[in-house]
Protein backbone atom coordinates (compact mmCIF):
# COMPACT_ATOMS: atom_id res chain seq x y z
CA UNK A 1 0.00 0.00 0.00
CA UNK A 2 1.15 3.69 -0.67
CA UNK A 3 0.71 7.09 -0.02
CA UNK A 4 0.08 6.81 3.27
CA UNK A 5 0.54 8.39 6.80
CA UNK A 6 0.21 6.87 9.90
CA UNK A 7 0.98 8.83 13.30
CA UNK A 8 -0.21 9.57 17.04
CA UNK A 9 -1.66 12.96 16.67
CA UNK A 10 -1.68 14.98 20.22
CA UNK A 11 -3.13 18.63 20.12
CA UNK A 12 -4.98 21.11 22.14
CA UNK A 13 -8.25 21.87 21.34
CA UNK A 14 -10.11 25.41 22.32
CA UNK A 15 -13.74 27.12 21.56
CA UNK A 16 -13.68 31.06 20.97
CA UNK A 17 -16.13 33.29 20.43
CA UNK A 18 -13.79 36.54 18.75
CA UNK A 19 -11.45 35.33 16.28
CA UNK A 20 -9.81 38.35 15.29
CA UNK A 21 -9.57 39.11 19.58
CA UNK A 22 -8.01 36.00 19.78
CA UNK A 23 -5.76 36.23 16.53
CA UNK A 24 -4.34 39.41 18.52
CA UNK A 25 -4.16 37.77 21.52
CA UNK A 26 -2.08 35.10 20.20
CA UNK A 27 0.26 37.41 17.96
CA UNK A 28 1.40 39.22 21.55
CA UNK A 29 1.89 36.15 23.15
CA UNK A 30 3.09 34.01 20.70
CA UNK A 31 5.36 36.23 18.27
CA UNK A 32 5.00 35.71 14.74
CA UNK A 33 8.96 34.40 13.27
CA UNK A 34 9.80 36.01 10.25
CA UNK A 35 10.06 32.40 8.18
CA UNK A 36 6.58 31.02 9.97
CA UNK A 37 3.87 33.54 9.20
CA UNK A 38 0.09 33.20 8.98
CA UNK A 39 -0.90 31.68 6.22
CA UNK A 40 -4.92 31.02 4.89
CA UNK A 41 -6.46 27.54 3.85
CA UNK A 42 -9.89 27.25 2.81
CA UNK A 43 -10.59 23.88 3.83
CA UNK A 44 -14.13 21.56 2.52
CA UNK A 45 -14.98 18.11 5.03
CA UNK A 46 -17.00 15.84 4.00
CA UNK A 47 -17.95 13.56 6.88
CA UNK A 48 -19.28 10.58 6.47
CA UNK A 49 -20.87 6.67 7.92
CA UNK A 50 -22.72 3.80 7.11
CA UNK A 51 -26.59 3.67 7.36
CA UNK A 52 -25.75 1.99 10.63
CA UNK A 53 -23.08 4.13 12.09
CA UNK A 54 -20.67 1.07 11.96
CA UNK A 55 -17.99 4.00 12.72
CA UNK A 56 -19.74 5.43 15.30
CA UNK A 57 -19.84 1.97 16.96
CA UNK A 58 -16.54 1.63 16.55
CA UNK A 59 -14.91 4.57 17.71
CA UNK A 60 -13.58 5.74 14.36
CA UNK A 61 -14.48 8.97 12.75
CA UNK A 62 -13.49 9.82 9.21
CA UNK A 63 -13.82 12.58 6.38
CA UNK A 64 -12.57 13.94 3.11
CA UNK A 65 -10.96 16.80 3.01
CA UNK A 66 -10.61 19.10 0.03
CA UNK A 67 -8.10 21.84 -0.15
CA UNK A 68 -7.87 23.15 -3.70
CA UNK A 69 -7.41 20.30 -5.66
CA UNK A 70 -6.24 17.99 -3.73
CA UNK A 71 -8.48 15.39 -1.38
CA UNK A 72 -7.61 13.74 1.15
CA UNK A 73 -9.12 10.50 3.91
CA UNK A 74 -8.33 10.81 7.26
CA UNK A 75 -9.22 8.10 9.41
CA UNK A 76 -9.28 8.88 13.30
CA UNK A 77 -9.69 7.05 16.60
CA UNK A 78 -9.37 8.22 20.08
CA UNK A 79 -7.04 7.26 22.87
CA UNK A 80 -7.19 9.81 25.54
CA UNK A 81 -9.25 13.17 26.08
CA UNK A 82 -9.07 15.51 28.79
CA UNK A 83 -8.95 19.29 29.50
CA UNK A 84 -8.93 19.98 26.57
CA UNK A 85 -6.14 17.63 25.10
CA UNK A 86 -6.70 15.41 22.53
CA UNK A 87 -4.59 12.11 21.57
CA UNK A 88 -5.35 10.01 18.78
CA UNK A 89 -4.38 7.65 16.77
CA UNK A 90 -4.77 8.92 12.88
CA UNK A 91 -4.09 8.05 9.68
CA UNK A 92 -4.16 10.13 6.64
CA UNK A 93 -3.75 8.73 2.35
CA UNK A 94 -4.66 10.29 -1.01
CA UNK A 95 -8.31 9.89 -2.04
CA UNK A 96 -10.87 11.36 -4.33
CA UNK A 97 -13.99 13.50 -3.99
CA UNK A 98 -16.08 9.92 -4.10
CA UNK A 99 -17.52 8.24 -1.47
CA UNK A 100 -17.08 4.82 -3.04
CA UNK A 101 -13.34 3.58 -1.85
CA UNK A 102 -12.87 1.52 -4.77
CA UNK A 103 -12.18 4.99 -6.15
CA UNK A 104 -9.25 5.98 -3.83
CA UNK A 105 -5.64 4.62 -3.98
CA UNK A 106 -4.59 2.03 -2.33
CA UNK A 107 -3.71 3.36 1.21
CA UNK A 108 -3.49 1.94 4.78
CA UNK A 109 -6.20 4.79 5.70
CA UNK A 110 -8.75 2.56 3.35
CA UNK A 111 -7.81 -0.41 4.32
CA UNK A 112 -8.80 0.47 8.03
CA UNK A 113 -11.76 2.00 6.60
CA UNK A 114 -12.70 -1.33 5.04
CA UNK A 115 -12.33 -3.50 7.93
CA UNK A 116 -14.86 -1.15 9.94
CA UNK A 117 -17.66 -0.96 6.79
CA UNK A 118 -17.21 -3.62 4.74
CA UNK A 119 -19.47 -3.65 2.04
CA UNK A 120 -21.69 -0.79 3.25
CA UNK A 121 -22.50 2.61 1.33
CA UNK A 122 -21.08 5.38 2.71
CA UNK A 123 -23.61 8.38 3.01
CA UNK A 124 -22.49 11.73 3.89
CA UNK A 125 -23.68 13.10 7.44
CA UNK A 126 -22.30 16.79 6.76
CA UNK A 127 -19.89 18.69 5.18
CA UNK A 128 -18.01 22.08 7.47
CA UNK A 129 -16.74 24.22 5.34
CA UNK A 130 -13.84 26.07 6.90
CA UNK A 131 -11.62 29.19 6.99
CA UNK A 132 -8.21 27.81 8.57
CA UNK A 133 -5.53 30.56 9.69
CA UNK A 134 -2.32 28.86 10.81
CA UNK A 135 1.26 29.04 11.65
CA UNK A 136 3.91 27.77 14.16
CA UNK A 137 4.75 28.41 17.59
CA UNK A 138 7.81 27.24 19.16
CA UNK A 139 7.40 27.43 23.48
CA UNK A 140 10.29 25.89 25.63
CA UNK A 141 11.55 23.48 22.77
CA UNK A 142 8.56 22.30 21.84
CA UNK A 143 7.28 23.34 18.14
CA UNK A 144 3.23 22.99 17.20
CA UNK A 145 1.54 24.72 14.61
CA UNK A 146 -1.67 27.21 15.93
CA UNK A 147 -4.40 26.28 13.78
CA UNK A 148 -7.76 28.81 13.95
CA UNK A 149 -10.64 27.62 11.84
CA UNK A 150 -14.06 29.45 11.82
CA UNK A 151 -17.17 28.21 9.53
CA UNK A 152 -20.18 26.88 9.22
CA UNK A 153 -21.71 22.89 9.28
CA UNK A 154 -24.05 22.25 6.50
CA UNK A 155 -26.36 19.28 6.29
CA UNK A 156 -28.68 18.37 3.03
CA UNK A 157 -27.92 22.30 2.22
CA UNK A 158 -29.14 23.78 5.24
CA UNK A 159 -26.78 25.50 7.67
CA UNK A 160 -26.59 23.51 10.52
CA UNK A 161 -24.20 26.14 12.74
CA UNK A 162 -21.46 27.92 13.29
CA UNK A 163 -17.54 26.63 14.68
CA UNK A 164 -15.32 28.17 16.05
CA UNK A 165 -11.93 26.20 16.93
CA UNK A 166 -8.54 27.01 17.88
CA UNK A 167 -5.81 23.76 17.67
CA UNK A 168 -2.59 23.52 18.86
CA UNK A 169 -1.17 20.14 17.23
CA UNK A 170 2.17 18.89 18.23
CA UNK A 171 4.81 18.70 16.09
CA UNK A 172 8.32 18.31 17.16
CA UNK A 173 9.47 18.23 21.22
CA UNK A 174 8.07 16.61 24.50
CA UNK A 175 3.98 17.01 24.99
CA UNK A 176 4.40 18.29 28.06
CA UNK A 177 5.23 21.54 26.44
CA UNK A 178 1.55 21.59 25.17
CA UNK A 179 0.55 21.96 29.20
CA UNK A 180 2.31 25.38 29.07
CA UNK A 181 0.59 26.59 26.35
CA UNK A 182 -2.84 25.61 27.68
CA UNK A 183 -2.23 27.12 31.10
CA UNK A 184 -1.24 30.23 29.08
CA UNK A 185 -4.48 30.66 27.15
CA UNK A 186 -6.70 29.57 30.45
CA UNK A 187 -5.29 32.50 32.32
CA UNK A 188 -5.61 34.80 29.25
CA UNK A 189 -9.39 33.72 29.11
CA UNK A 190 -9.42 34.29 25.45
CA UNK A 191 -10.45 30.74 24.49
CA UNK A 192 -12.26 27.67 26.57
CA UNK A 193 -10.86 24.09 26.59
CA UNK A 194 -12.75 21.49 24.65
CA UNK A 195 -13.09 17.74 24.99
CA UNK A 196 -15.41 17.11 22.32
CA UNK A 197 -13.80 16.93 18.64
CA UNK A 198 -15.04 19.08 15.46
CA UNK A 199 -17.75 16.03 14.90
CA UNK A 200 -18.57 15.46 18.00
CA UNK A 201 -19.71 19.42 18.25
CA UNK A 202 -20.93 19.17 14.34
CA UNK A 203 -23.15 16.00 14.84
CA UNK A 204 -25.33 17.74 18.08
CA UNK A 205 -25.66 20.67 15.25
CA UNK A 206 -26.60 18.05 12.96
CA UNK A 207 -29.24 16.13 14.98
CA UNK A 208 -31.11 19.60 15.79
CA UNK A 209 -30.79 20.81 11.98
CA UNK A 210 -32.30 17.13 11.28
CA UNK A 211 -35.63 17.80 13.09
CA UNK A 212 -38.68 20.05 11.06
CA UNK A 213 -39.03 23.28 12.41
CA UNK A 214 -42.24 25.70 11.48
CA UNK A 215 -39.96 27.90 9.24
CA UNK A 216 -38.25 25.00 7.45
CA UNK A 217 -39.56 25.74 3.97
CA UNK A 218 -41.66 22.68 2.79
CA UNK A 219 -39.11 21.28 0.23
CA UNK A 220 -36.30 21.78 2.90
CA UNK A 221 -38.61 19.36 5.15
CA UNK A 222 -39.81 17.32 2.89
CA UNK A 223 -35.59 16.43 2.34
CA UNK A 224 -34.96 15.83 6.08
CA UNK A 225 -37.92 13.23 6.39
CA UNK A 226 -36.71 11.74 3.00
CA UNK A 227 -33.48 11.66 4.40
CA UNK A 228 -34.43 10.06 7.81
CA UNK A 229 -36.57 6.89 6.11
CA UNK A 230 -34.03 6.87 3.43
CA UNK A 231 -31.01 5.83 5.64
CA UNK A 232 -33.51 3.23 7.91
CA UNK A 233 -34.15 1.76 4.70
CA UNK A 234 -30.52 1.31 3.31
CA UNK A 235 -29.76 0.47 7.27
CA UNK A 236 -31.61 -2.78 6.74
CA UNK A 237 -30.95 -3.41 3.32
CA UNK A 238 -28.16 -5.94 4.04
CA UNK A 239 -30.21 -7.86 6.23
CA UNK A 240 -33.04 -8.32 4.18
CA UNK A 241 -30.81 -9.56 1.40
CA UNK A 242 -29.36 -12.17 4.15
CA UNK A 243 -33.46 -13.43 4.45
CA UNK A 244 -34.27 -11.46 7.85
CA UNK A 245 -38.27 -11.39 7.71
CA UNK A 246 -37.94 -8.53 10.37
CA UNK A 247 -35.65 -6.51 8.99
CA UNK A 248 -37.86 -6.96 5.82
CA UNK A 249 -40.14 -5.50 7.72
CA UNK A 250 -38.16 -2.61 8.92
CA UNK A 251 -37.25 -1.98 5.21
CA UNK A 252 -40.68 -1.84 4.05
CA UNK A 253 -42.19 0.39 6.71
CA UNK A 254 -39.01 2.64 5.86
CA UNK A 255 -40.51 2.33 2.31
CA UNK A 256 -43.97 3.72 3.57
CA UNK A 257 -42.68 6.50 5.27
CA UNK A 258 -40.77 7.46 2.34
CA UNK A 259 -44.22 7.52 -0.10
CA UNK A 260 -46.19 8.66 2.71
CA UNK A 261 -43.80 11.66 3.43
CA UNK A 262 -43.66 12.35 -0.80
CA UNK A 263 -47.24 12.17 -0.98
CA UNK A 264 -48.15 14.96 1.65
CA UNK A 265 -44.51 16.84 0.38
CA UNK A 266 -45.92 16.21 -3.41
CA UNK A 267 -46.18 19.53 -4.19
CA UNK A 268 -42.81 20.65 -3.68
CA UNK A 269 -41.29 19.22 -6.00
CA UNK A 270 -41.93 18.76 -9.76
CA UNK A 271 -40.92 17.56 -12.81
CA UNK A 272 -40.28 14.58 -14.99
CA UNK A 273 -37.12 13.53 -12.42
CA UNK A 274 -39.23 13.63 -9.29
CA UNK A 275 -41.92 11.77 -11.23
CA UNK A 276 -39.36 9.02 -12.05
CA UNK A 277 -38.48 8.95 -8.59
CA UNK A 278 -41.59 8.50 -7.49
CA UNK A 279 -42.11 5.76 -9.94
CA UNK A 280 -39.21 3.81 -8.41
CA UNK A 281 -39.80 3.99 -4.86
CA UNK A 282 -43.93 2.74 -5.18
CA UNK A 283 -41.21 -0.41 -7.43
CA UNK A 284 -39.46 -0.87 -4.19
CA UNK A 285 -41.99 -0.60 -1.75
CA UNK A 286 -44.69 -3.12 -3.75
CA UNK A 287 -41.74 -5.74 -3.91
CA UNK A 288 -41.01 -5.54 -0.23
CA UNK A 289 -45.08 -5.41 0.62
CA UNK A 290 -45.50 -8.76 -1.46
CA UNK A 291 -42.89 -10.10 0.04
CA UNK A 292 -43.90 -9.21 3.69
CA UNK A 293 -47.54 -9.88 2.69
CA UNK A 294 -46.92 -13.43 2.14
CA UNK A 295 -44.82 -13.61 5.35
CA UNK A 296 -48.14 -12.55 7.57
CA UNK A 297 -49.85 -15.63 6.30
CA UNK A 298 -47.38 -17.69 6.70
CA UNK A 299 -47.07 -16.54 10.37
CA UNK A 300 -50.87 -17.54 11.10
CA UNK A 301 -50.30 -21.20 9.81
CA UNK A 302 -46.79 -21.63 11.00
CA UNK A 303 -47.81 -24.51 13.49
CA UNK A 304 -50.56 -25.75 12.03
CA UNK A 305 -49.89 -28.42 9.93
CA UNK A 306 -53.50 -29.88 9.39
CA UNK A 307 -53.11 -27.00 6.24
CA UNK A 308 -49.26 -27.93 5.48
CA UNK A 309 -50.18 -28.09 1.26
CA UNK A 310 -51.62 -24.91 1.70
CA UNK A 311 -48.72 -23.62 3.59
CA UNK A 312 -46.32 -24.61 1.40
CA UNK A 313 -48.06 -23.34 -1.53
CA UNK A 314 -47.54 -20.14 0.28
CA UNK A 315 -44.18 -20.62 1.01
CA UNK A 316 -43.69 -21.11 -3.10
CA UNK A 317 -45.30 -17.98 -3.73
CA UNK A 318 -42.81 -16.45 -1.15
CA UNK A 319 -39.72 -17.70 -1.97
CA UNK A 320 -40.33 -16.55 -5.73
CA UNK A 321 -41.55 -13.01 -4.35
CA UNK A 322 -38.18 -12.61 -2.52
CA UNK A 323 -36.18 -14.13 -5.20
CA UNK A 324 -37.80 -10.66 -6.92
CA UNK A 325 -37.02 -8.60 -4.70
CA UNK A 326 -33.39 -9.45 -3.88
CA UNK A 327 -32.67 -9.35 -7.65
CA UNK A 328 -34.11 -5.61 -8.44
CA UNK A 329 -31.87 -4.76 -4.86
CA UNK A 330 -29.21 -6.10 -6.60
CA UNK A 331 -29.89 -4.43 -9.98
CA UNK A 332 -28.30 -1.33 -11.16
CA UNK A 333 -31.72 -0.16 -11.49
CA UNK A 334 -32.34 0.13 -7.98
CA UNK A 335 -28.49 1.69 -7.31
CA UNK A 336 -29.94 4.56 -9.60
CA UNK A 337 -32.25 4.59 -7.68
CA UNK A 338 -30.66 5.01 -3.98
CA UNK A 339 -28.29 7.32 -5.78
CA UNK A 340 -30.92 9.48 -6.90
CA UNK A 341 -32.50 9.57 -3.51
CA UNK A 342 -29.03 10.69 -2.02
CA UNK A 343 -28.81 13.32 -4.42
CA UNK A 344 -31.80 14.62 -4.31
CA UNK A 345 -32.68 14.85 -0.32
CA UNK A 346 -28.61 15.77 -0.16
CA UNK A 347 -29.12 19.47 -2.13
CA UNK A 348 -31.70 21.99 -2.72
CA UNK A 349 -32.95 22.36 -6.26
CA UNK A 350 -31.85 18.87 -7.41
CA UNK A 351 -35.19 17.97 -7.49
CA UNK A 352 -36.95 20.77 -9.67
CA UNK A 353 -39.50 23.27 -7.24
CA UNK A 354 -43.04 22.87 -6.93
CA UNK A 355 -45.36 25.43 -6.34
CA UNK A 356 -45.41 24.95 -2.65
CA UNK A 357 -41.47 24.35 -2.37
CA UNK A 358 -40.86 27.45 -0.21
CA UNK A 359 -44.13 27.60 1.36
CA UNK A 360 -43.34 27.39 5.38
CA UNK A 361 -44.11 24.51 7.66
CA UNK A 362 -45.55 26.62 10.26
CA UNK A 363 -47.89 27.77 7.97
CA UNK A 364 -48.78 25.02 5.95
CA UNK A 365 -49.07 21.94 8.29
CA UNK A 366 -52.24 22.78 9.87
CA UNK A 367 -53.75 22.67 6.30
CA UNK A 368 -52.17 18.93 5.27
CA UNK A 369 -53.41 17.60 8.93
CA UNK A 370 -56.23 18.60 8.47
CA UNK A 371 -57.04 17.07 4.88
CA UNK A 372 -55.87 14.05 6.31
CA UNK A 373 -57.72 14.08 9.10
CA UNK A 374 -61.05 14.50 7.28
CA UNK A 375 -60.02 11.93 4.52
CA UNK A 376 -60.41 9.35 7.20
CA UNK A 377 -63.16 10.66 8.75
CA UNK A 378 -64.83 9.80 5.50
CA UNK A 379 -63.27 6.68 5.03
CA UNK A 380 -64.41 5.34 8.65
CA UNK A 381 -68.12 6.95 6.85
CA UNK A 382 -68.08 4.84 3.90
CA UNK A 383 -66.53 1.56 5.90
CA UNK A 384 -68.71 1.43 9.02
CA UNK A 385 -71.70 -0.87 8.75
CA UNK A 386 -70.36 -2.25 5.35
CA UNK A 387 -68.53 -6.40 5.23
CA UNK A 388 -66.71 -4.65 2.18
CA UNK A 389 -62.71 -5.87 3.14
CA UNK A 390 -62.28 -2.71 0.71
CA UNK A 391 -63.71 -0.09 2.52
CA UNK A 392 -62.37 -0.97 6.03
CA UNK A 393 -58.99 -1.50 3.94
CA UNK A 394 -59.20 2.05 3.08
CA UNK A 395 -59.67 3.24 5.84
CA UNK A 396 -57.19 1.55 7.59
CA UNK A 397 -54.80 3.41 4.89
CA UNK A 398 -56.45 6.65 5.47
CA UNK A 399 -55.68 6.34 8.98
CA UNK A 400 -51.80 5.23 8.76
CA UNK A 401 -51.18 7.91 6.45
CA UNK A 402 -52.69 10.59 9.31
CA UNK A 403 -50.53 8.95 11.86
CA UNK A 404 -47.51 9.44 9.68
CA UNK A 405 -47.99 12.70 8.41
CA UNK A 406 -48.74 13.53 12.32
CA UNK A 407 -44.80 11.97 12.99
CA UNK A 408 -43.74 14.00 10.13
CA UNK A 409 -44.84 17.48 11.91
CA UNK A 410 -44.42 15.88 15.38
CA UNK A 411 -41.30 18.14 16.19
CA UNK A 412 -43.48 21.52 15.77
CA UNK A 413 -46.35 20.37 17.38
CA UNK A 414 -47.49 20.25 20.94
CA UNK A 415 -45.84 17.79 22.62
CA UNK A 416 -48.22 16.44 24.76
CA UNK A 417 -51.34 16.15 22.48
CA UNK A 418 -49.36 14.57 19.53
CA UNK A 419 -48.09 11.93 21.08
CA UNK A 420 -51.45 11.49 22.50
CA UNK A 421 -52.81 11.27 19.05
CA UNK A 422 -50.46 9.41 17.61
CA UNK A 423 -51.34 6.77 20.60
CA UNK A 424 -54.88 6.31 19.86
CA UNK A 425 -54.03 5.90 15.81
CA UNK A 426 -51.34 3.35 16.43
CA UNK A 427 -53.98 1.31 18.24
CA UNK A 428 -56.82 2.11 15.70
CA UNK A 429 -54.03 0.67 13.37
CA UNK A 430 -53.60 -2.45 15.22
CA UNK A 431 -57.14 -2.87 15.25
CA UNK A 432 -57.29 -2.22 11.39
CA UNK A 433 -54.53 -4.42 10.78
CA UNK A 434 -55.88 -7.40 12.60
CA UNK A 435 -58.51 -6.75 10.74
CA UNK A 436 -57.56 -6.53 6.90
CA UNK A 437 -54.66 -9.72 8.19
CA UNK A 438 -57.68 -11.84 9.12
CA UNK A 439 -59.91 -10.49 5.75
CA UNK A 440 -56.71 -11.43 3.41
CA UNK A 441 -56.01 -14.92 5.20
CA UNK A 442 -59.81 -15.92 4.74
CA UNK A 443 -59.69 -14.60 1.19
CA UNK A 444 -56.12 -16.24 0.23
CA UNK A 445 -57.39 -19.61 1.89
CA UNK A 446 -60.55 -19.76 0.09
CA UNK A 447 -58.93 -19.01 -3.36
CA UNK A 448 -56.37 -22.15 -2.51
CA UNK A 449 -59.02 -24.29 -2.46
CA UNK A 450 -61.00 -23.67 -5.54
CA UNK A 451 -57.38 -24.01 -7.19
CA UNK A 452 -55.97 -27.00 -9.00
CA UNK A 453 -53.28 -27.65 -5.85
CA UNK A 454 -56.36 -27.09 -3.41
CA UNK A 455 -58.35 -29.70 -5.42
CA UNK A 456 -55.90 -32.23 -5.45
CA UNK A 457 -55.23 -31.43 -1.71
CA UNK A 458 -56.28 -34.75 0.35
CA UNK A 459 -59.63 -34.28 1.68
CA UNK A 460 -59.00 -33.60 5.46
CA UNK A 461 -56.63 -31.00 4.25
CA UNK A 462 -59.77 -29.27 2.35
CA UNK A 463 -61.80 -29.68 5.78
CA UNK A 464 -58.95 -27.98 7.82
CA UNK A 465 -58.25 -25.28 5.20
CA UNK A 466 -62.71 -24.57 5.71
CA UNK A 467 -62.01 -24.56 9.21
CA UNK A 468 -59.08 -21.73 8.81
CA UNK A 469 -61.35 -19.84 6.87
CA UNK A 470 -64.05 -19.87 9.27
CA UNK A 471 -62.06 -19.24 11.84
CA UNK A 472 -60.22 -15.95 9.62
CA UNK A 473 -63.88 -14.48 9.45
CA UNK A 474 -64.91 -14.88 13.02
CA UNK A 475 -61.22 -12.92 13.41
CA UNK A 476 -62.57 -10.28 11.00
CA UNK A 477 -66.13 -9.74 13.07
CA UNK A 478 -64.46 -9.94 16.44
CA UNK A 479 -61.66 -6.94 14.97
CA UNK A 480 -64.73 -4.69 13.74
CA UNK A 481 -66.60 -5.34 17.58
CA UNK A 482 -63.41 -3.96 19.10
CA UNK A 483 -63.32 -0.99 16.02
CA UNK A 484 -66.71 0.32 17.11
CA UNK A 485 -65.41 0.91 20.78
CA UNK A 486 -62.35 2.39 19.43
CA UNK A 487 -63.42 4.31 17.03
CA UNK A 488 -65.98 6.89 18.76
CA UNK A 489 -62.76 8.92 21.02
CA UNK A 490 -60.52 9.30 17.90
CA UNK A 491 -63.30 10.42 15.91
CA UNK A 492 -63.72 13.86 18.15
CA UNK A 493 -60.03 14.05 18.52
CA UNK A 494 -58.68 17.31 16.86
CA UNK A 495 -55.48 17.96 14.84
CA UNK A 496 -52.64 19.17 17.86
CA UNK A 497 -51.70 22.64 17.54
CA UNK A 498 -48.32 24.29 16.57
CA UNK A 499 -46.40 24.54 19.39
CA UNK A 500 -44.70 28.06 20.14
CA UNK A 501 -41.36 28.76 19.83
CA UNK A 502 -40.47 27.64 23.35
CA UNK A 503 -42.27 24.55 23.30
CA UNK A 504 -40.74 23.59 20.09
CA UNK A 505 -37.09 23.99 21.72
CA UNK A 506 -38.05 22.01 24.62
CA UNK A 507 -39.27 19.41 21.80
Amino acid sequence: MTGAAHNEEIELKFSFADGQELKGWLDGAFPERGDEPWRTLEITDHYFDTPDEALKNAGVGARLRTVGSSTTLTVKTTIEVGDGLHRRLELEAPATRSLDPGKWPESEARARLIDVIGEQRLIESFVMGQQRRERAIEVDGTTAVMSLDEGEVDYLGIAAGEMSHLEVELRDGDAAGLSVIARRIAAAGVAAPENRSKLEIATDMVERAARVAPEDSWADAARKLLRRHLVRMLERESATRAGDPLALKQMRVATRRMRATWRVFGTAFAGGHAREFEASLRRVADLLGAVRDLDVLLETVEKREEVAVMRASWRARREIAYDELTRHVDSRGYERFVDDFLEGTGARLYWQPGKHAGDRVGEKAPVSLAGARERMLAAAANASGSNEAVAWHELRIMAKRLRYTLEAFRDVLDRRAATDFIERLRVLQDNLGEMNDASIAAREAATWLTSLAGGDAPPEQRVAVARYIGQSESAVAKARLAFAELWPPLAESEIPPIALPAQVLAN
